[in-house]
C-alpha cells in the first residue's frame, strides 16, 4: 500500500505550484476600469553573466510589450487612460547547474514584483508578491525533473517565463 502512494505523492507535489508570499494593500484600493503602462523597471540578478540571454534592458522591453498585450486582453488597458501603472520586478536568473559553475542553460527564474496604480498622484492600487516561480504544469514539471532544464540555451528559452509573468500581473490588476 505504501509503495503505491509514493508515486501519487510525487506527482501531486510536482503538479502543485510553488509557494508565494503576497500582500495587497487594502487601504485606499479602488477598482480601476482602464490603465496605461507608465513604467516597467527590472532588476536582473544572476550569478553569471551570459551574453546569449536577455539583458536587463531586453527584459524590460519584452515585458513592457507583453504587459500591454495582456492588459489589453483582460480589458484593462487604454493608451490614454488617466490611471497609470508602475511595475518593479526583481528577476533572478537561475542557470541549470550554476552551483557547479555551469551557465549555459537557464532554468525557472525566481521573481518578485510590486506595482502601483496612480491617478492624480494618488495611489489607487498597489500589490507586492515575492518568491514567485513558474509552475509549468504537470508535464513540463516532469520534464524539468527529468532533464534539469539542460538544453535551454537560447535567448527564447526565457520567453515562456516572461509571458507567464505578464499574464499573472495583468490578472492581478483590478
Amino acid at each position: 500500500m505504501k509503495k503505491s502512494l509514493l508515486p501519487l505523492l510525487l506527482i501531486a507535489g510536482l503538479a502543485s505550484g510553488c509557494a508565494t508570499t503576497s500582500t495587497l494593500s487594502t487601504k485606499g484600493n479602488v477598482s480601476v476600469a482602464k490603465v496605461k503602462l507608465d513604467s516597467v523597471n527590472v532588476n536582473l540578478n544572476q550569478k553569471y553573466d551570459n551574453p546569449v540571454f536577455y539583458s536587463q534592458g531586453d527584459i524590460e522591453h519584452y515585458l513592457s510589450e507583453c504587459l500591454v498585450t495582456e492588459l489589453y486582453k483582460e480589458g484593462k488597458y487604454q493608451a490614454n487612460a488617466k490611471a497609470s501603472v508602475n511595475i518593479n520586478i526583481d528577476y533572478k536568473r537561475v542557470y541549470t547547474g550554476e552551483a557547479f559553475g555551469m551557465q549555459k542553460s537557464v532554468s525557472r527564474p525566481r521573481i518578485a514584483y510590486n506595482y502601483k496604480i496612480l491617478q492624480d498622484r494618488k495611489v489607487l492600487q498597489q500589490k507586492e508578491e515575492k518568491d514567485l516561480s513558474i509552475n509549468a504544469g504537470l508535464l513540463e514539471n516532469l520534464k524539468t525533473v527529468a532533464t534539469m532544464d539542460v538544453g535551454n540555451t537560447e535567448k527564447e528559452a526565457e520567453n515562456s517565463y516572461l509571458d507567464a509573468l505578464c499574464r499573472h500581473i495583468a490578472e492581478q490588476v483590478y
